[in-house]
C-alpha cells in the first residue's frame, strides 16, 4: 500500500525538479486513512491496496500536470478536482505546489466538508 509519506514526497528528493511538490491537508491524511479503513472492511486488503494505489498515480499525475483537474470555482476559487472511481480529489495549486484538500466520496456534500474544515 502507498504510504502516506510516499503521497507526500518532496520533489527535491524523489522527483525531478520540473514537477510540483503534493502536500495533503489533516483533513486529506484523515480521509485516506478512512478510505483505506472502509475499503479494508468492505473489500479486503489486496482490494483497498489496489484503490490506493490508484489514487497515488493520480497524485503522481498531479506532480506532472498540477492543473490537470476540472475547476470548481463553485466549492472554492481557486479548487480543482480530479476523480477517481467513487472519490474526488480536491485540491488547489500555491506556487509550485499541489495541495490536497480533501479525499471525498461523490456521495458527500463537497461545500458542507469544506466548511467543516473551517
Amino acid at each position: 500500500m502507498p504510504s502516506l509519506r510516499t503521497c507526500c514526497a518532496k520533489s527535491s528528493r524523489r522527483y525531478p525538479a520540473s514537477m510540483a511538490e503534493l502536500r495533503l491537508s489533516g483533513a486529506a491524511r484523515r480521509d485516506l486513512r478512512e478510505i483505506r479503513r472502509e475499503g479494508v472492511r468492505l473489500h479486503g486488503d489486496a482490494a483497498s491496496e489496489a484503490y490506493l494505489l490508484g489514487l497515488d498515480r493520480l497524485f503522481a499525475l498531479l506532480r506532472q500536470q498540477p492543473f490537470a483537474g476540472q475547476a470548481r470555482a463553485e466549492f472554492r476559487q481557486s479548487m480543482r478536482s480530479l476523480s477517481h472511481r467513487p472519490h474526488r480529489i480536491l485540491y488547489h495549486v500555491e506556487g509550485n505546489t499541489v495541495i490536497i484538500d480533501r479525499i471525498l466520496h461523490q456521495a458527500r456534500d463537497v461545500g458542507r466538508a469544506l466548511r467543516e474544515d473551517q
